[in-house]
């Protein structure tokens, strides 16, 4: 089963440059550990400075063994160092896939048998949707 770890982090206005700087040294160090950066992400609307970094873990009994190992980089401590600088607040949360709903490939679950993503959710299909008739 995969894991993913989920990092929500509210950067201090105006610290959002020197926060990704900071990150870019710190992600291969976390990848030494295990870590895989599936993807980074800010808000284009909602609240601004906010930051989503969503990586593939082993466990969720490494995270503390992955941070621990990093701690011992020279180059993470001195770049983390900044963080409290720049970061107002961080939320870290441990997912898992959804099953069969979201992701046709695996088996359905009980109770969602025949359930497929195009009849679970209606997406509209060019602007006509949209004009009065």
């Amino acid at each position: 089963m995969s894991y993913y770890l989920l990092a929500t982090l509210k950067v201090k206005y105006g610290q959002q440059r020197k926060f990704y700087e900071v990150m870019s040294h710190l992600k291969p160090v976390l990848e030494m550990t295990g870590w895989k950066l599936v993807g980074a992400y800010e808000n284009a609307i909602g609240r601004l400075n906010t930051v989503f970094d969503l990586w593939e873990i082993h466990s969720p009994d490494s995270v503390p063994s992955s941070l621990a190992a990093a701690s011992k980089d020279a180059d993470f401590v001195r770049w983390a160092a900044h963080l409290p600088e720049l970061v107002e607040e961080e939320v870290l949360q441990i997912m898992t896939k959804v099953p069969s709903l979201l992701n046709p490939a695996l088996p359905s679950s009980a109770g969602l048998r025949g359930l497929t993503p195009k009849r679970a959710i209606y997406v509209p299909r060019g602007p006509s949707h949209y004009q009065k008739e």
